[in-house]
């Protein structure tokens, strides 16, 4: 793979995922408020899986941003150990990620 397509592929991963986290944290709101109809969970269905295998691969392409083995799945499960279990600056980073995350739904504490 050429430096050019691997460039490509990780902004295509990169805004991937941050657009089906968007719309998997829409779909969970409409959810909690029981206003998802049988129309949109057969739309978004491919979009969660997508979302799922985009967030998978993001966590192994930039997880390594902390400069440890990704050793969870998805990479919201890696900010959360490294907000929970980190100092310094993974824990500045991991802050960093967490109020991004958070802004859509408020899951790392």
């Amino acid at each position: 793979m050429t430096p050019l397509y691997t460039l490509l592929a990780m902004a295509g991963i990169w805004f991937g995922v941050h657009t089906l986290y968007v719309v998997a944290m829409a779909a969970k709101d409409a959810i909690a408020r029981d206003r998802l109809t049988v129309y949109w969970w057969v739309m978004l269905a491919p979009a969660a899986v997508l979302g799922v295998l985009l967030d998978f691969a993001f966590n192994y392409t930039f997880g390594w941003m902390f400069l440890k083995v990704p050793r969870r799945y998805l990479f919201s499960q890696t900010v959360q150990y490294h907000f929970s279990n980190s100092d310094g600056w993974r824990l500045d980073l991991a802050r960093f990620f967490a109020r991004q995350l958070n802004v859509f739904d408020e899951h790392i504490k």
